[in-house]
């Protein structure tokens, strides 16, 4: 092969230096190729080269050079040194290019690329890495992509009553996004579709929306405002239950007690969650917390036993006891005379 290209070199003259350059991926049906040469080449300008150019470019795999499909870039127009020739892509997978050795030449070698096509739009799934907190309004939502993306930017996240203040991207596939919540503001996040693209151009597809909800600051303010009006309020109800008692026959301190006791038990059910609040908002676990003084842990078990027995007596009594009789009537009969 060297013999004879040095045969050929004696009988033609070598053509210029010459490169060509190409995406690594794409995502459409035609690919450009940019050819360059370090001087004019009339043989390629003036179609000696072949209607698809194939004494320089040999293309295979899942593409075919456009015919007559070279346009010159030069600049000055007519210098002949950059041209852009079509190469059509007929499905997924490789675009196999080679840049041909010159054959007038014995010491140029050709020089293999691939590009490859690739249709298949990208996919996004957010999710909520850090929730806000009452002190932080900052939250860290994470994405994850079924491919290699293009770097980020936080306007390709769509976002309502916070502001994106970092992106980060640890791999092609993966990325953070640092938020600022708007206190008492429900956020909506979602990246769109155009937001991003993977390395072959193709627009991703809209990622699932994610909604967070950012605590206000006045919340624990009205959480202890409202667990201080219920104790008052109870405490209230104690004393205006004592003073009837007082006022009225047959009714005790103690069936006070136990009517008290038993307000409480609803608020202890409330107290209760507060243990089992772990995957609730927060502005539950606030308000939830309010009402753990109404578990009574100070009081006795002895007390507390006491009233339930003393409450459900009260009420078997009452079940037992008979209604009164209905009242008299009296009849008036006429008289005669």
């Amino acid at each position: 092969m060297r013999v004879q290209a040095s045969l050929l070199g004696t009988l033609c003259a070598p053509r210029p230096a010459a490169a060509v350059y190409l995406p690594a991926s794409t995502g459409r049906n035609e690919i450009t190729a940019v050819v360059q040469f370090s001087s004019p080449w009339a043989n390629f300008s003036s179609g000696g080269c072949g209607t698809k150019y194939t004494c320089l470019l040999g293309v295979g795999g899942k593409g075919s050079v456009v015919a007559n499909s070279a346009v010159e870039l030069s600049s000055p127009a007519g210098s002949g040194t950059l041209f852009s020739v079509r190469i059509a892509v007929s499905g997924p997978g490789s675009v196999d290019v080679v840049l041909r050795d010159d054959p007038c030449n014995p010491y140029t070698q050709p020089w293999f690329m691939t590009v490859m096509a690739d249709f298949t739009k990208p996919e996004g799934t957010l999710s909520v890495l850090s929730e806000p907190t009452l002190g932080n309004s900052t939250f860290v939502l994470a994405a994850n992509f079924t491919e290699p993306v293009q770097p980020l930017r936080a306007s390709d996240l769509t976002v309502s009553g916070a502001t994106v203040r970092l992106v980060e991207q640890p791999t092609n596939s993966t990325a953070r996004f640092l938020l600022d919540g708007w206190p008492g503001a429900v956020v909506t996040a979602q990246l769109a579709s155009f937001g991003y693209t993977d390395f072959a151009g193709n627009p991703g597809v809209p990622s699932n929306q994610l909604s967070v909800t950012v605590p206000a600051p006045e919340l624990p303010k009205l959480a202890t405002g409202l667990g201080v009006a219920t104790a008052a309020s109870l405490g209230a109800s104690t004393l205006s239950c004592m003073a009837g008692a007082f006022f009225t026959p047959g009714w005790t301190a103690m069936a006070c007690g136990a009517g008290v006791l038993r307000s409480a038990g609803h608020l202890q059910v409330l107290g209760f969650t507060n243990a089992m609040s772990a995957n609730m908002p927060a502005a539950y676990d606030v308000v939830s917390g309010t009402s753990s003084w109404a578990l009574l842990q100070f009081a006795p078990d002895a007390a507390t036993k006491f009233a339930t027995g003393f409450s459900r007596a009260k009420d078997n009594t009452r079940a037992l006891v008979p209604s009164p009789p209905p009242p008299l009537v009296r009849r008036a009969h006429a008289r005669s005379h």
